[in-house]
């Protein structure tokens, strides 16, 4: 399913993208007027990141590192902390 073909408004809406995606979900995100959980980097070096910042409602929640923070089934991420990954809550109507 291709999730920026459908509205997104309406509704609380949860993502956690590729990264090359985020970008693509800030806009869907002021397109749609949406309210989201988003779980993505905290990378203030990226081109995206003020636009997140300024969609962002709340303080975002740095998710703790662990081994078992990203894992499918028995397969770990390499290097989760590498990713400084938090949960954001955004909303274009703040």
């Amino acid at each position: 399913m291709d999730a920026f073909s459908h509205r997104w408004n309406g509704s609380l809406v949860y993502a956690f993208p590729p990264i090359p995606l985020v970008a693509k979900v800030l806009r869907k995100i002021l397109l749609d007027g949406a309210r989201v959980i988003l779980i993505c980097p905290n990378w203030p070096k990226r081109s995206w990141y003020p636009l997140l910042r300024s969609l962002c409602i709340q303080q975002p929640l740095i998710l703790p590192v662990r081994k078992d923070l990203l894992n499918q089934g028995p397969i770990l991420h390499p290097d989760p902390g590498s990713l400084q990954l938090a949960a954001w809550i955004l909303s274009p109507s703040s």
